[in-house]
């Protein structure tokens, strides 16, 4: 009877051990106090103060307080990361900036607000000039254009019938325009004023949109 009661205890341990390894398989993985979202904010913490290029992933990690196969549960590389962030910062520039802007009575009232939103978020300004010309743009930088366009394509049409046929080439270079003028204003800082760079951020969409 002993000998059965003992059987029975160390089967019963045995099977606590089997699940408490099952659950312990299937937390594995993501520590669920840490988020994608906490990750890529510490990472743009440490982008804005020392730059994307100069930011390892070791120095993600660390200031995440995390484990690399932490990082790379939710990442697949660092390009994989600073996509995640242009994605999320130009979704936002979209949103809040060219969207309700679009169809202002004076162009010089968008001017004013791209060079405010490019002066409180420089590294979307240098990553996406960077990077729209690349041979291997991000896949977050493909959309913006695409975005844009639809507001381009909008904006020409209020004045005349634009016939263009690719529309994402002609986007890419408004934009490339667009961000050179922010990018030697607020970047490289060669325009003697705030003012002088709206003029000009002005002059330039006058220009491609044919109006005031």
């Amino acid at each position: 009877m002993l000998r059965a009661k003992v059987t029975f205890n160390v089967a019963a341990i045995h099977a606590k051990v089997f699940f408490m390894s099952i659950k312990a398989k299937g937390t594995r993985g993501r520590d669920k106090s840490v988020s994608r979202d906490f990750i890529e904010e510490c990472a743009i913490a440490l982008f804005q103060t020392k730059g994307v290029e100069k930011t390892s992933i070791s120095e993600v990690v660390a200031k995440s307080g995390i484990a690399k196969g932490t990082f790379y549960l939710y990442f697949k590389d660092k390009d994989d990361l600073v996509d995640a962030i242009i994605s999320r910062y130009t979704k936002e520039f979209l949103d809040q900036v060219i969207i309700p802007f679009q169809n202002v009575p004076r162009i010089i009232i968008l001017a004013d607000a791209i060079i405010s939103y490019f002066t409180r978020n420089p590294m979307l300004l240098i990553e996406l000039r960077k990077n729209l010309f690349s041979d291997k743009p991000f896949p977050s930088t493909r959309d913006t254009v695409i975005s844009f366009s639809k507001i381009i394509l909008a904006y020409l049409n209020q004045y005349e019938d634009y016939k263009v046929s690719n529309w994402e080439a002609y986007t890419k270079v408004v934009l490339g325009m667009i961000l050179d003028v922010c990018y030697k204003a607020l970047i490289e800082e060669t325009s003697t004023s705030a003012e002088e760079t709206r003029n000009m951020l002005s002059d330039l969409l006058k220009r491609f949109f044919s109006c005031d």
